[in-house]
């Protein structure tokens, strides 16, 4: 279903929305809507371009990393750094 919502990387309107994530039929990209509430449409990044980043990073090969990785990308309180020193 279409909204009214603008993609932040092309600016169409062809958008289709999911429960936590919507998807640009113009530019094929899919972005997480919690990233748009404190971000600006510059500085948010697609879900493609986030998978793209843990790819370059070889956190595939290290589960462990990518796990905690993951976590603190999702956590919803600010990072602690000094919890989380190994």
């Amino acid at each position: 279903m279409a909204n009214k919502q603008l993609c932040p990387r092309c600016g169409s309107t062809k958008i289709v929305e999911y429960d936590t994530t919507f998807e640009c039929r113009e530019c094929n990209l899919e972005f997480k809507k919690e990233n748009l509430v404190d971000l600006d449409d510059e500085d948010v990044l697609s879900v493609q371009e986030m998978k793209g980043m843990l790819d370059e990073l070889g956190l595939k090969q290290d589960p462990d990393k990518l796990t905690k990785l993951k976590d603190m990308i999702d956590m919803e309180e600010p990072f602690d750094h000094n919890k989380h020193k190994n």
